[in-house]
């Protein structure tokens, strides 16, 4: 939509989340960048510790007020995962005007991304997740429309690895509101170390 807007707040209600998905409508523009803000200023009061944010997006951004450097400035400061689902053509002419498409279990609609000449920006929306520590799923339109498992196969994917994570930490010299760049590795050849790129503490 053209801008941000809360259909429900935190609830562990699998009710009112589906209630809450159903209302989602297409409506003018797109204000990813603003809406991204948005959901870490509201994940950041969030209860527990370990905080995350799904975006489901063709990432590309026509109506936000902020940009995608502001973006990226405060999400590597929130201490937020973000995870983003890109839906879209990579090679697509970003046509538009195709057919809506529900997908996932709740019915949720996406309008506007039809056919092979819908594009994404992928490159903007793995941006965003690799400086947070999360994770960039790029999912074909067309196969969406054909199973609602291709979607599901990715939340159940992030699901998992929310559950199986580590945090590390450490004691440093530096002012708690300066970034300090974080790099982790392991020794071991068959893992894949993906974390956070730094962190502010406050």
């Amino acid at each position: 939509s053209g801008q941000p807007s809360l259909l429900q707040d935190f609830t562990d209600s699998r009710t009112l989340l589906t209630q809450a998905v159903s209302l989602l409508r297409p409506s003018g523009g797109t204000s990813l960048y603003d809406a991204i803000l948005d959901g870490l200023h509201r994940v950041k009061g969030g209860q527990h510790q370990k905080k995350a944010l799904i975006v489901i997006s063709d990432g590309l951004d026509t109506a936000s007020f902020a940009s995608l450097d502001q973006v990226v400035h405060i999400a590597k400061r929130a201490g937020v995962l973000i995870y983003t689902i890109g839906i879209g053509n990579p090679q697509g002419r970003g046509g538009g005007g195709g057919p809506a498409i529900v997908i996932g279990p709740f019915g949720a609609v996406l309008g506007g991304i039809g056919g092979d000449d819908n594009r994404v920006d992928s490159r903007t929306l793995q941006q965003i997740s690799e400086e947070t520590g999360g994770e960039h799923f790029l999912l074909n339109t067309r196969d969406v429309m054909g199973s609602g498992a291709v979607l599901d196969t990715a939340v159940q994917t992030i699901s998992r690895e929310l559950r199986q994570q580590y945090t590390l930490g450490y004691r440093s010299p530096l002012p708690a509101d300066q970034y300090r760049r974080v790099q982790v590795e392991t020794k071991r050849s068959d893992l894949v170390v993906r974390a956070q790129k730094g962190y502010a503490a406050k």
